[in-house]
């Protein structure tokens, strides 16, 4: 008997145990992750370099290349040392863009940023290099790069380049970039300060570290950008190497006072004096203020100074060591790099993921209150295993669309790793990708405040640094657990501290968020006419995704209120409201064309917005006459 022949009779008579069976077999074999880089087309083989020359893992992350709404992959490794570019389906299946996107192969590289530099609403990359010059890409459209580096003034040489980050430090609306430099490499030549580049606004940027104090000297492995105190203007915490050596300052943090800098992180409890790599960034204790992570090496000593410090933000803006209290010092022998702050299963709260070197990585489920639940093994997330996979860094984004958060991971020598998560979906998510004034598109630094169930959670779009060396997308992704609605939301955008609100806001949905300056304009072309007008007519009732550029009062109905305020935009860009002919007139033929539809709900022809064409708009249009 075939074998194949012989299950199915097997399988026949096992129906009626199936049938009475709890649970399915294919429900208990899906696991909370399941990793699927390979088979949705994400392939690159990580690069096998020792850490003696410096390299210390290679960056991972995501970003929204093609402008397309969902995050392609970019990944520092290959074997040909290129910059390997995945172009995301919208599903979470990838087309590999390396060989066609003009980045050539690259010696040493290190970490990347992707940021709007030159303002013109697409992606440009950045790479960071061990002792070899910075390189800038701008992005030309289709998948294809030029290499601006020199032009830009950012090819500078003898540094071991980390983390690259970007912010808009000074409020000009342009993005800035920072550039993290380590120091220790055995034999190794290269100045060891930090940079800040300020973009001028022309393609070009200047090094300005020294005049506005952040060229900080020190081992920089990581930095992330945020406005801790919620002045308007972002400060930046450095994760520093080598803490414990005589004169240096472990971990510093930086406050900004008008685009002059001021080391203030030993008077807020965040100088620790440890060797710290990764760096997580986000509200972990839900109090409204920004906490840190930083991982650390592991020693066999028992001191709390090589302890995995949480800093948890205070009433008084103080921080405290809270790693004890909710269990994730993790004590032991590992090495600990990369680290980031998401809510995994989407019940609100911030969970926390740490890349360990040679061990397991860990997963830590913040149930709201200590100690810490470590769910790895059951979330089977714990990566690549042992040595020579040694594991750096991790990122994060929703790759397949489906509400929760995937992790993807660059460790060395073996395959990328991509994680799909099958359980956040159980629960209600948000997500907001908000839109910028000009020339920062991405709105680097947005502050958004969520409430659902009476549950309000604060987030910032960071421009790189949350973890190490890559980039998490930066879309904000809320997990509401089993609300139902939003209540509230609040969206703060950078520079201009200009605030939008917004109530009753569906969940399980992606979001548009527009700045006020770009409201009413429905095909986004710069200016508000009649196409736009029409548009809004099309679009009245519930907020769709896609029109909500039209929302002007963010209750999620495009209505009268709506109407009322499109059309002082309409009036205030020279166009008359009653010109239904579009010839610039208001005369006989608008006349006939109001009075063809009178009596009815045209909403195009409706000119106070009340539902029905009667006398009011009558009287609209003889008052524009002429």
């Amino acid at each position: 008997m075939y074998p194949s022949l012989s299950r199915a009779i097997r399988m026949m008579g096992g129906l009626a145990f199936a049938a009475t069976a709890t649970s399915s077999v294919h429900a208990q074999a899906i696991s909370p992750f399941t990793e699927e880089a390979e088979a949705r087309g994400l392939v690159m083989q990580g690069i096998t370099f020792p850490p003696q020359t410096g390299f210390y893992g290679f960056g991972a992350g995501f970003a929204d290349i093609d402008n397309d709404g969902d995050p392609d992959a970019i990944l520092l490794t290959n074997d040909d040392l290129r910059v390997g570019l995945f172009e995301n389906d919208g599903t979470g299946h990838f087309t590999d863009r390396t060989l066609t996107c003009g980045i050539p192969s690259l010696a040493s590289p290190s970490g990347f940023g992707a940021v709007d530099y030159d303002g013109d609403g697409d992606l440009d990359i950045v790479v960071s290099r061990v002792l070899q010059p910075v390189r800038l890409y701008r992005n030309e459209g289709n998948w294809t790069f030029s290499d601006v580096s020199v032009a830009a003034g950012l090819a500078q040489v003898n540094r071991i380049g980390k983390s690259v980050t970007w912010a808009d430090y000074n409020n000009d609306g342009w993005v800035d970039l920072y550039m993290c430099n380590y120091r220790f490499v055995p034999g190794g030549p290269g100045a060891s300060d930090n940079q800040l580049y300020r973009n001028n606004g022309n393609g070009t940027f200047t090094e300005v570290g020294a005049s506005v104090g952040l060229n900080s000297a020190f081992p920089t492995l990581e930095a992330v950008w945020t406005d801790f105190d919620h002045d308007g203007d972002v400060d930046v915490y450095l994760s520093n190497d080598r803490g414990m050596t005589a004169g240096d300052p472990g971990n510093q943090f930086f406050r900004n006072d008008g685009g002059v800098f001021t080391d203030i992180g030993e008077q807020l409890g965040l100088s620790v004096n440890i060797d710290s790599m990764g760096l997580a960034c986000g509200d972990f204790n839900r109090d409204g203020k920004v906490d840190f992570y930083c991982t650390n090496t592991a020693e066999d000593i028992p001191s709390d100074d090589w302890n995995f410090p949480l800093l948890l933000s205070t009433k008084k803006g103080m921080y405290v060591n809270s790693e004890l209290i909710w269990g994730v010092a993790h004590p032991g022998t590992t090495w600990g790099w990369g680290c980031m702050f998401f809510d995994w299963n989407n019940d609100s709260w911030l969970d926390l993921y740490v890349c360990n070197m040679f061990e397991p990585n860990d997963l830590f489920q913040n149930n709201g209150a200590p100690q810490v639940e470590n769910v790895t093994e059951a979330a089977a997330i714990g990566g690549s295993p042992g040595y020579p996979a040694a594991k750096y860094g991790a990122s994060f984004a929703d790759v397949d669309g489906d509400g929760d958060l995937d992790v993807m991971m660059n460790d060395q020598s073996v395959p990328v790793t991509l994680y799909i998560n099958h359980e956040g979906e159980k629960r209600s998510w948000l997500r907001f990708r908000i839109i910028g004034d000009s020339p920062n598109t991405r709105a680097i630094g947005a502050f958004a405040q969520v409430t659902a169930s009476g549950v309000t959670q604060v987030q910032e779009i960071y421009g790189g640094g949350n973890s190490y060396l890559g980039l998490n997308e930066q879309m904000l992704h809320f997990g509401l657990g089993s609300a139902k609605l939003a209540s509230a939301a609040s969206i703060r955008w950078p520079g201009t501290n200009a605030i939008r609100t917004f109530s009753s806001i569906p969940v399980n949905h992606r979001w548009t968020i527009y700045p006020t300056a770009k409201l009413g304009d429905a095909d986004q072309d710069g200016d508000v006419d009649a196409v736009d007008r029409a548009s809004l007519c099309a679009a009245k009732g519930a907020v769709q995704p896609g029109t909500e550029m039209l929302d002007f009062d963010g209750n999620f109905i495009i209505g009268q209120g709506d109407i009322l305020a499109f059309k002082a935009k309409f009036i205030a860009s020279g166009l008359r409201w009653a010109d239904f002919s579009g010839d610039g007139h208001v005369d006989a033929a608008d006349l006939a064309i109001l009075l063809g539809a009178w009596g009815s709900s045209d909403c195009l022809k409706d000119l106070n917005g009340d539902g029905t064409i009667s006398a009011p708009d009558l009287s609209i249009l003889l008052g524009d006459w002429g």
